[in-house]
Protein backbone atom coordinates (compact mmCIF):
# COMPACT_ATOMS: atom_id res chain seq x y z
CA UNK A 1 0.00 0.00 0.00
CA UNK A 2 2.98 2.55 0.80
CA UNK A 3 4.65 1.44 -2.89
CA UNK A 4 1.20 2.76 -4.40
CA UNK A 5 1.15 5.95 -2.17
CA UNK A 6 4.69 6.24 -3.52
CA UNK A 7 4.44 5.68 -7.29
CA UNK A 8 1.14 8.02 -7.43
CA UNK A 9 2.81 10.70 -5.58
CA UNK A 10 5.58 10.43 -8.15
CA UNK A 11 3.50 10.61 -11.08
CA UNK A 12 1.72 13.72 -9.64
CA UNK A 13 5.01 15.51 -9.59
CA UNK A 14 5.93 13.96 -12.85
CA UNK A 15 2.82 15.16 -14.19
CA UNK A 16 3.65 19.34 -12.30
CA UNK A 17 6.60 19.44 -14.12
CA UNK A 18 5.46 18.78 -17.18
CA UNK A 19 2.64 21.05 -17.15
CA UNK A 20 5.66 23.99 -16.13
CA UNK A 21 7.75 22.82 -19.62
CA UNK A 22 4.69 24.03 -21.47
CA UNK A 23 4.38 27.01 -20.52
CA UNK A 24 7.90 27.52 -20.27
CA UNK A 25 8.15 26.60 -24.34
CA UNK A 26 4.49 29.14 -24.56
CA UNK A 27 6.23 31.87 -22.85
CA UNK A 28 10.25 30.99 -25.28
CA UNK A 29 8.06 31.30 -28.60
CA UNK A 30 6.95 34.71 -27.80
CA UNK A 31 10.42 36.26 -26.17
CA UNK A 32 12.39 38.30 -28.10
CA UNK A 33 15.57 36.79 -30.45
CA UNK A 34 17.61 38.78 -27.37
CA UNK A 35 16.61 36.52 -24.98
CA UNK A 36 17.27 33.00 -26.78
CA UNK A 37 20.95 32.70 -25.97
CA UNK A 38 20.23 32.95 -21.70
CA UNK A 39 17.23 30.78 -22.67
CA UNK A 40 19.32 27.95 -24.40
CA UNK A 41 20.67 26.75 -21.34
CA UNK A 42 17.30 26.57 -20.22
CA UNK A 43 16.52 24.26 -23.39
CA UNK A 44 19.83 21.81 -22.31
CA UNK A 45 18.68 21.54 -18.16
CA UNK A 46 15.18 21.17 -19.63
CA UNK A 47 15.73 18.38 -22.28
CA UNK A 48 18.05 16.95 -19.30
CA UNK A 49 14.95 17.09 -17.67
CA UNK A 50 13.08 15.31 -20.09
CA UNK A 51 15.25 12.66 -20.97
CA UNK A 52 15.48 11.84 -17.15
CA UNK A 53 11.63 11.95 -17.11
CA UNK A 54 11.43 9.68 -20.14
CA UNK A 55 13.39 7.45 -18.05
CA UNK A 56 10.54 7.13 -15.64
CA UNK A 57 7.18 4.61 -16.72
CA UNK A 58 5.07 6.58 -18.83
CA UNK A 59 1.28 7.39 -16.89
CA UNK A 60 -0.63 4.22 -18.64
CA UNK A 61 1.74 1.85 -17.33
CA UNK A 62 1.74 3.47 -14.11
CA UNK A 63 -2.09 3.32 -13.85
CA UNK A 64 -1.57 -0.63 -15.30
CA UNK A 65 1.30 -0.73 -12.62
CA UNK A 66 -1.44 0.73 -10.04
CA UNK A 67 -4.18 -1.41 -10.96
CA UNK A 68 -1.76 -4.90 -10.83
CA UNK A 69 -0.96 -3.39 -7.46
CA UNK A 70 -4.46 -2.90 -5.78
CA UNK A 71 -5.02 -6.38 -7.37
CA UNK A 72 -1.99 -8.08 -5.63
CA UNK A 73 -3.03 -5.66 -2.44
CA UNK A 74 -6.25 -7.35 -2.67
CA UNK A 75 -4.72 -10.76 -2.85
CA UNK A 76 -2.46 -9.82 -0.22
CA UNK A 77 -4.81 -8.24 1.77
CA UNK A 78 -7.19 -11.50 1.06
CA UNK A 79 -3.95 -13.88 2.14
CA UNK A 80 -3.52 -11.80 5.17
CA UNK A 81 -7.11 -12.94 5.90
CA UNK A 82 -6.69 -15.89 5.11
CA UNK A 83 -3.63 -16.61 6.90
CA UNK A 84 -5.32 -15.05 9.89
CA UNK A 85 -8.05 -17.48 9.47
CA UNK A 86 -5.89 -20.40 8.84
CA UNK A 87 -3.98 -19.69 11.78
CA UNK A 88 -7.12 -18.67 13.92
CA UNK A 89 -8.21 -22.57 12.87
CA UNK A 90 -4.73 -23.93 13.34
CA UNK A 91 -5.24 -22.55 16.99
CA UNK A 92 -9.03 -23.51 17.10
CA UNK A 93 -7.33 -27.40 15.38
CA UNK A 94 -4.66 -27.20 18.52
CA UNK A 95 -7.49 -26.48 20.69
CA UNK A 96 -9.37 -29.14 19.76
CA UNK A 97 -6.91 -31.88 19.58
CA UNK A 98 -6.00 -30.82 23.43
CA UNK A 99 -9.74 -31.30 24.05
CA UNK A 100 -9.51 -34.78 22.55
CA UNK A 101 -6.68 -35.35 24.12
CA UNK A 102 -8.29 -34.69 26.79
CA UNK A 103 -11.35 -36.40 26.24
CA UNK A 104 -9.04 -39.81 25.40
CA UNK A 105 -7.75 -39.02 29.17
CA UNK A 106 -10.94 -38.81 30.04
CA UNK A 107 -12.54 -41.81 27.80
CA UNK A 108 -9.62 -43.99 29.53
CA UNK A 109 -10.44 -42.80 32.91
CA UNK A 110 -13.95 -43.60 32.41
CA UNK A 111 -13.30 -47.32 30.59
CA UNK A 112 -11.53 -48.30 33.81
CA UNK A 113 -13.28 -46.97 36.09
CA UNK A 114 -16.36 -48.68 34.51
CA UNK A 115 -14.40 -51.90 34.07
CA UNK A 116 -13.54 -51.50 37.77
CA UNK A 117 -17.38 -50.58 38.60
CA UNK A 118 -18.20 -54.03 36.61
CA UNK A 119 -15.92 -56.05 38.91
CA UNK A 120 -17.23 -54.67 41.76
CA UNK A 121 -20.78 -55.36 40.54
CA UNK A 122 -19.28 -58.72 39.97
CA UNK A 123 -18.16 -59.29 43.38
CA UNK A 124 -21.01 -57.46 44.60
CA UNK A 125 -23.96 -59.89 42.81
CA UNK A 126 -21.73 -62.98 43.71
CA UNK A 127 -21.66 -61.76 47.13
CA UNK A 128 -25.44 -61.23 47.11
CA UNK A 129 -25.97 -64.54 45.22
CA UNK A 130 -24.09 -66.21 48.42
CA UNK A 131 -25.97 -64.60 50.65
CA UNK A 132 -29.00 -65.45 49.29
CA UNK A 133 -27.92 -69.18 48.43
CA UNK A 134 -27.03 -69.11 52.43
CA UNK A 135 -30.58 -67.72 53.34
CA UNK A 136 -31.98 -70.15 51.52
CA UNK A 137 -30.51 -72.81 52.88
CA UNK A 138 -31.42 -71.72 56.16
CA UNK A 139 -34.56 -71.55 55.88
CA UNK A 140 -35.39 -74.73 54.38
CA UNK A 141 -32.92 -75.59 57.43
CA UNK A 142 -35.71 -73.76 59.53
CA UNK A 143 -38.51 -75.16 57.55
CA UNK A 144 -37.71 -78.36 57.97
CA UNK A 145 -36.36 -78.49 61.71
CA UNK A 146 -40.27 -76.15 62.21
CA UNK A 147 -42.03 -79.41 60.66
CA UNK A 148 -39.58 -81.71 62.95
CA UNK A 149 -40.74 -79.44 66.14
CA UNK A 150 -44.89 -79.45 64.71
CA UNK A 151 -44.36 -83.52 64.43
CA UNK A 152 -43.04 -83.67 67.70
CA UNK A 153 -45.60 -81.33 69.27
CA UNK A 154 -48.24 -83.75 67.52
CA UNK A 155 -46.72 -86.50 69.15
CA UNK A 156 -45.94 -84.47 72.50
CA UNK A 157 -49.71 -84.04 72.55
CA UNK A 158 -50.63 -87.48 71.54
CA UNK A 159 -48.47 -88.59 74.10
CA UNK A 160 -50.52 -86.18 76.79
CA UNK A 161 -53.78 -87.03 76.08
CA UNK A 162 -52.87 -90.82 75.73
CA UNK A 163 -51.17 -89.88 79.25
CA UNK A 164 -54.49 -87.98 80.32
CA UNK A 165 -56.44 -91.17 79.14
CA UNK A 166 -53.85 -93.52 81.34
CA UNK A 167 -54.23 -91.03 84.39
CA UNK A 168 -57.78 -91.56 84.05
CA UNK A 169 -57.62 -95.07 83.77
CA UNK A 170 -55.32 -95.30 86.68
CA UNK A 171 -57.38 -93.34 88.87
CA UNK A 172 -60.26 -95.33 87.95
CA UNK A 173 -58.83 -98.17 88.64
CA UNK A 174 -57.15 -96.82 92.09
CA UNK A 175 -60.46 -95.95 93.18
CA UNK A 176 -62.01 -99.33 92.16
CA UNK A 177 -59.01 -101.09 93.80
CA UNK A 178 -59.17 -98.85 96.78
CA UNK A 179 -63.09 -99.75 97.00
CA UNK A 180 -62.34 -103.38 96.18
CA UNK A 181 -59.44 -103.14 99.52
CA UNK A 182 -62.46 -101.17 101.64
CA UNK A 183 -64.92 -103.62 101.19
CA UNK A 184 -62.52 -106.33 101.78
CA UNK A 185 -61.22 -104.85 104.90
CA UNK A 186 -65.26 -104.68 105.60
CA UNK A 187 -65.60 -108.45 104.74
CA UNK A 188 -62.58 -109.53 106.62
CA UNK A 189 -63.05 -107.43 109.59
CA UNK A 190 -66.39 -109.36 109.49
CA UNK A 191 -65.46 -112.55 109.01
CA UNK A 192 -63.33 -112.01 112.18
CA UNK A 193 -66.19 -110.96 113.93
CA UNK A 194 -67.85 -113.90 113.14
CA UNK A 195 -65.08 -115.97 113.67
CA UNK A 196 -64.09 -114.87 117.11
CA UNK A 197 -68.43 -114.93 118.00
CA UNK A 198 -68.63 -118.65 117.19
CA UNK A 199 -65.39 -119.18 118.86
CA UNK A 200 -66.60 -117.61 122.02
CA UNK A 201 -69.48 -119.84 121.36
CA UNK A 202 -68.26 -122.63 120.83
CA UNK A 203 -65.97 -122.25 124.26
CA UNK A 204 -68.82 -121.42 126.54
CA UNK A 205 -70.73 -124.18 124.88
CA UNK A 206 -71.84 -127.06 127.45
CA UNK A 207 -73.98 -129.33 125.53
CA UNK A 208 -76.47 -131.45 127.78
CA UNK A 209 -76.49 -134.97 128.43
CA UNK A 210 -78.04 -137.64 125.83
CA UNK A 211 -79.69 -140.76 126.55
CA UNK A 212 -77.82 -143.62 125.59
CA UNK A 213 -79.58 -145.31 122.86
CA UNK A 214 -78.81 -148.64 121.10
CA UNK A 215 -80.56 -147.32 117.92
CA UNK A 216 -78.39 -147.84 114.85
CA UNK A 217 -76.97 -144.68 113.35
CA UNK A 218 -78.09 -142.56 116.22
CA UNK A 219 -74.03 -141.39 116.77
CA UNK A 220 -74.11 -140.31 113.30
CA UNK A 221 -77.67 -138.04 113.60
CA UNK A 222 -76.31 -136.83 116.72
CA UNK A 223 -72.76 -135.79 115.19
CA UNK A 224 -74.82 -134.06 111.92
CA UNK A 225 -74.64 -130.43 111.78
CA UNK A 226 -71.49 -129.85 114.36
CA UNK A 227 -68.06 -128.26 112.67
CA UNK A 228 -64.79 -129.57 113.87
CA UNK A 229 -61.46 -127.43 113.31
CA UNK A 230 -58.26 -127.48 114.39
CA UNK A 231 -57.38 -124.40 116.96
CA UNK A 232 -54.76 -122.54 115.11
CA UNK A 233 -56.38 -122.80 112.05
CA UNK A 234 -58.67 -119.77 110.06
CA UNK A 235 -62.11 -121.12 110.24
CA UNK A 236 -63.96 -121.01 106.66
CA UNK A 237 -65.87 -118.38 105.39
CA UNK A 238 -68.53 -120.10 105.05
CA UNK A 239 -71.40 -118.51 107.42
CA UNK A 240 -72.28 -121.96 109.92
CA UNK A 241 -75.69 -123.15 110.41
CA UNK A 242 -76.88 -122.12 114.06
CA UNK A 243 -76.50 -125.10 116.26
CA UNK A 244 -79.26 -127.40 117.82
CA UNK A 245 -79.58 -128.65 121.16
CA UNK A 246 -81.50 -131.29 121.51
CA UNK A 247 -82.89 -131.91 125.56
Amino acid sequence: MNKVDELTLQLQMMTNERNELHSFLANYTNNDVNNRLNSELEIRIHQKETSVLEKFPKEKEISEASSKCKELTEKTNSYHRLLRERTQMKEKVDMLRQDNRKLQQEQIFLQESCEETKRLCEETYEKIYDLLTKQQQEHQRLEEHLQFLLKQKELVIQQRDLAGKLQHHFTESQMRFEHNQHELEQNTAQEESLLQMELLQQEHYVPAPHKRTEKPGGNERHLEGMIFYIPGSRPPLKKPRPLSCEH
